[in-house]
């Protein structure tokens, strides 16, 4: 069931919850490395300089990178996060009251490996860790006034036994998400059966996706959302769903305002004239 989340003027300036996260400045373009060379990336413990750049790339060529993550759901060792800035997630040291929330145990390398199938593939396989909530750390922050720390804002962690559990029956529902569907699986083709189907929590990470998301997504183009997208976005704004209107009100909006949400995923490849370049 997805949670309804009140986004208030106070809250965007207390809790800043990012889809994405300011790219690093690297010695390499990301664009040009091997699949392989991406996946050592993300598997490092440079969370700025190297896992989310890698992660961004790796997400944008889509099913060909999924094999490799695949393998890495076995890997129970852990790499601890170091360069993490303000990121909130379960293994975080320090809470600046701001930040992107990732609710997995990413310092552990089969658990990073299910963030970014999730990510990608917009399934819940169950890899989130579920301690942190976005109305819960707000009303942490503005009790304390700016003074909470990390465990103020997260719920107490499951014991070990269960959460190695919980791991296994994540990975296990991936792999035969793969097994069933990788010989035809396509994230373009992903994203808009989602939207026809009656899973609102499905549709949900969609549109977040669609309207915040600066990751490419091959076969998406302003052609093909206005033929097969923008028909599905028309349907659910009128849906009885809260959310699922709101989201798709918020991205009909974003598409007749100079197209925002097109834009975002040019940034990467355009830094400098995404925002003004013409769209054809």
């Amino acid at each position: 069931m997805i949670k309804k989340i009140t986004v208030t003027a106070l809250s965007v300036l207390i809790i800043l919850v990012l889809s994405g996260f300011p790219a690093a400045q690297n010695k390499t373009d990301v664009r040009k490395k091997s699949v392989d060379q991406l996946v050592a990336d993300f598997v490092s413990n440079d969370w700025i300089g190297r896992v989310v750049p890698a992660k961004e790339e790796l997400e944008s060529r889509g099913s060909e990178s999924i094999p490799q993550i695949i393998a890495l759901l076995d890997q129970e060792k852990e790499a601890p996060l170091k360069n993490t800035a303000d990121l909130i997630y379960p293994g975080a040291k320090e809470f600046y009251g701001h930040g992107w929330i990732v609710d997995y145990d990413v310092d552990r390398i089969s658990v990073r490996a299910g963030w970014f199938l999730e990510s990608l593939t917009f399934q819940d396989f169950g890899f989130q860790s579920r301690l942190i909530d976005h109305d819960d750390l707000l009303q942490a922050v503005i009790k304390s006034r700016g003074n909470a720390t990390i465990k103020d804002v997260m719920k107490p962690e499951k014991k070990e036994e269960l959460k190695k559990q919980a791991r296994a029956a994540a990975v296990k529902k991936a792999k035969e998400w793969w097994e069933n569907s990788s010989s035809q699986w396509k994230r373009f083709d992903a994203i808009v059966e989602g939207l026809k189907s009656d899973d609102a929590d499905l549709q949900y990470r969609i549109f977040q996706w669609l309207r915040n998301g600066d990751t490419k997504c091959e076969g998406l183009s302003l052609e093909s959302f206005d033929k097969l997208i923008l028909p599905e976005v028309e349907r659910l704004a009128k849906s009885e769903n809260e959310n699922i209107r709101k989201e798709a009100e918020l991205l009909l909006e974003s598409n007749s305002k100079e197209k925002w949400w097109y834009r975002n995923k040019l940034k990467r490849d355009y830094p400098d004239k995404y925002a003004t370049m013409e769209l054809k």
